[in-house]
């Protein structure tokens, strides 16, 4: 998380991939992919970005991150819808 927020993107992307490797089943891992939702986001890469936090969606209800990712999802299909009619 201190990564992303350093914006290294792609250092904290090898980091959060590791830990899904190696902790899929740890009780926060909910937070590594919403973080790597942002992470591909930041690095405007929309749809593995829709992926992480579809994830989040599909996957963890009860998460913290589970509006935020909503929200973001939100966000990226206005993008989206926007860049088609332009």
């Amino acid at each position: 998380i201190d990564i992303y927020y350093a914006n290294e993107y792609d250092n904290s992307l090898e980091k959060i991939d590791k830990i899904i490797l190696y902790n899929n089943n740890w009780e926060n891992i909910d937070d590594v992919y919403y973080y790597k939702g942002l992470n591909y986001y930041s690095l405007e890469d929309r749809e593995k970005a829709l992926d992480s936090f579809n994830n989040v969606i599909g996957n963890f209800q009860e998460s913290n991150y589970y509006k935020s990712s909503e929200d973001y999802i939100n966000i990226i299909n206005n993008i989206e819808n926007n860049n088609e009619t332009d």
